[in-house]
């Protein structure tokens, strides 16, 4: 569902996005930050996948580790939604 939902975002919300950008100073400077942030997400959640699928890690800190990417997801979502959505909205003129 995750990745679903990303191709989403990358086919239809990021596109229109990136075009007002183009006018748009703040909002390009916006785009770059979330990039930079989903770029540490991205590495963050590559990292706990390598740690865990060998086998070879405890499962001692996998509900932590867990939660830490649950709660990065969470974040990232909310920020999505009170910045990046409202603003598409605005675009569309939704």
């Amino acid at each position: 569902m995750l990745l679903a939902h990303l191709n989403k975002e990358d086919q239809y919300l990021y596109p229109v996005l990136r075009e007002a950008a183009e006018n748009d100073e703040s909002l390009k400077s916006t785009l770059t930050d979330y990039a930079l942030d989903m770029d540490k997400i991205s590495a963050d959640v590559m990292a706990f996948f390598t740690l865990y699928e060998s086998g070879d890690n405890t499962v001692e800190h996998f509900q932590q580790d867990c939660n830490n990417i649950i709660k990065a997801l969470s974040k990232r979502i909310n920020k999505e939604e009170a910045v990046l959505y409202k603003t598409y909205d605005k675009i569309k003129g939704a």
